[in-house]
């Protein structure tokens, strides 16, 4: 099962922080993590960021993650303005089906 994990933060130092970020999602793929990741900038909220990680739920999962977590906020702490917020979420419903390599269909249906 897959989930994915919203590290949100704020910071004046991006270019920095994407550093960080990209050294880390590094060594998480050298390691055998299956993780998709991207930077995402809030729009209604000034130097407001979001790192996205999509993973796969592993057995070793949650206490791989926690020494993730320790490892990014101490990594990040120098350019970080305020707290990290962390949150994981499992997928419960999926309205995409992707054909070949690149195109995505979404389906929509009432809610």
């Amino acid at each position: 099962m897959r989930f994915v994990q919203l590290i949100e933060f704020q910071t004046s130092a991006i270019d920095d922080v994407m550093a960080v970020l990209r050294r880390l999602h590094q060594t998480a793929l050298e390691d055998g993590a299956q993780v998709n990741a991207e930077i995402r900038k809030d729009r209604d909220r000034h130097g407001r960021y979001v790192w996205m990680l999509s993973l796969t739920d592993r057995p070793d999962t949650i206490e791989a993650n926690a020494a993730s977590v320790k490892r990014l906020t101490t990594a990040l702490g120098p350019y970080i303005d305020g707290q990290v917020v962390i949150r994981n979420l499992d997928l419960i419903d999926d309205d995409s089906y992707v054909f070949g390599d690149h195109v995505v269909v979404r389906l929509s249906r009432p809610r």
